[in-house]
């Protein structure tokens, strides 16, 4: 059959257009195969030849971005529950924790916030995939939201100990994902029309 709105080739057991998007049919109304426009009209902005907007960033963040996403924030809780973060300076988190108290408790918060982004994570893959309204805004409410954890642990952090060290990579790390949402609004907003689900 042929998607209705770009007119691309699609199999018949599919349910969206893999170029568009457009939510296609198996078969019409008397149980016939669905056939190309006649009258065909490229879809808006696309130039006076019928193009499809490209799909490869929708594509790698729903088959490889936002699985290894969740999957990294989980596995990087552990490290933050038991204490061995610091074994990579050499140091053991009962020493720490004896001299900073708090930073236990800080951890433990942290490393329930990296389990809670992970599974946003996964269940973002699956909202965008299935073409869902909100799909494209929990995108960007996920990498906000990663960013804005790692910053704020970092200034927390760093004001207990006294070292701010590693703020200005962090800062650079959440402009970096200031500039993806913003990247992100731009791609998802020229396909709003695919995610009405």
């Amino acid at each position: 059959m042929f998607c209705p709105k770009c007119g691309t080739q699609v199999p018949d057991d599919a349910t969206f257009c893999g170029v568009c998007g457009t939510k296609v049919n198996n078969a019409n109304a008397a149980g016939e195969p669905v056939q190309p426009p006649i009258n065909f009209a490229p879809p808006a902005g696309s130039g006076p030849a019928a193009q499809a907007l490209p799909m490869k960033w929708y594509k790698f963040l729903i088959y490889c971005a936002l699985w290894l996403g969740g999957v990294f924030d989980i596995l990087m809780s552990i490290p933050y529950f038991s204490g061995s973060v610091y074994e990579s300076s050499g140091v053991s988190a009962e020493l720490v924790y004896l001299v900073f108290p708090s930073l236990k408790t800080l951890n433990i918060l942290y490393a329930l916030v990296l389990i809670a982004l992970g599974a946003l994570s996964i269940y973002t893959r699956f909202r965008l995939a299935a073409y869902a309204k909100n799909g494209p805004r929990l995108v960007n409410i996920l990498y906000g939201a990663n960013a804005a954890a790692s910053l704020l642990y970092v200034i927390i952090n760093g004001s207990v100990i006294d070292d701010f060290s590693t703020l200005p990579t962090s800062i650079i790390a959440a402009i970096g994902s200031v500039v993806i949402i913003l990247l992100n609004r731009t791609y998802f907003n020229k396909r709003a029309d695919m995610f009405v689900n």
